[in-house]
């Protein structure tokens, strides 16, 4: 999907364009924002799994699979699936960082696999609550750190 909205990005006259060039071809299918939910819903996912799973390939995998391929191009189309999947599933995205946050609170930090897990969903689901551009989220970001 990724790449079939990378075919209408490059269409696009200027960079900032990108955005309204991409919601005119249809934007992010359905299809992959129920995905994406039922991976976020899942509390019986592991942490790790559902945190890899939830991630976009980079702008450097999409420019290998490509023949002549503009990064700032592909930087945009991935900014733009990233921030449409954010704000479509916001709540949920809420609700996997609360759990992570509510069952690490307290605990010392442990590199066993249970509190990595959940450190893993955590961060995952800040950063899709980050990138739907609510300035809240920056604070909860820069809270945590």
């Amino acid at each position: 999907m990724l790449l079939e909205l990378y075919e209408h990005g490059v269409k696009a006259d200027s960079i900032g364009a990108i955005p309204s060039v991409l919601d005119a071809a249809g934007g992010v299918r359905q299809s992959l924002v129920d995905a994406f939910k039922s991976i976020v819903t899942d509390d019986d996912l592991d942490g790790e799994y559902a945190a890899m799973a939830l991630a976009l390939p980079s702008v450097t995998e999409l420019v290998a699979v490509l023949d002549e391929a503009d990064p700032l191009v592909c930087h945009h189309v991935r900014d733009y699936v990233r921030k449409s999947l954010a704000t479509s599933l916001q709540k949920e995205f809420e609700d996997m960082f609360a759990r992570n946050v509510k069952f690490l609170e307290g605990k010392p930090y442990s590199p066993e696999h249970t509190s990595s897990a959940r450190r893993a969903a955590k961060n995952c689901a800040l950063s899709y609550l980050v990138a739907s551009g609510d300035p809240k989220y920056i604070t909860d970001c820069y809270n945590q750190f």
